[in-house]
């Protein structure tokens, strides 16, 4: 997810060669989080969850969350507000 909305910047915003290279070597340092059995049906759980609150999530926002709770891992994230209704709810650990 997050590697798609970073191409979907660099596109939209031309970024060359040189920053392209940059951000590729950026992140090949990064740990990946794959989808799987166990993150889907978190994302669901946590979908349904802020649908009856009444506060329905973006998708995006919830394959994150899914994929840090679903590992024990904290977010790194400098837009907590997105984030804070899984924080207060779920236990997503916001840095």
């Amino acid at each position: 997810m997050t590697i798609g909305e970073l191409t979907q910047w660099v596109e939209l915003r031309h970024w060359g060669p040189g920053r392209r290279a940059e951000l590729d070597a950026w992140l090949a340092g990064v740990v990946e989080l794959g989808c799987d059995p166990l993150v889907a049906r978190l994302w669901g759980r946590l979908s349904a969850a802020a649908i009856r609150r009444g506060r329905a999530r973006p998708t995006n926002d919830m394959w994150i969350a899914a994929c840090c709770i679903a590992h024990g891992l904290p977010l790194a994230t400098l837009n907590t507000k997105d984030y804070q209704d899984f924080a207060d709810h779920h236990g997503l650990t916001l840095l």
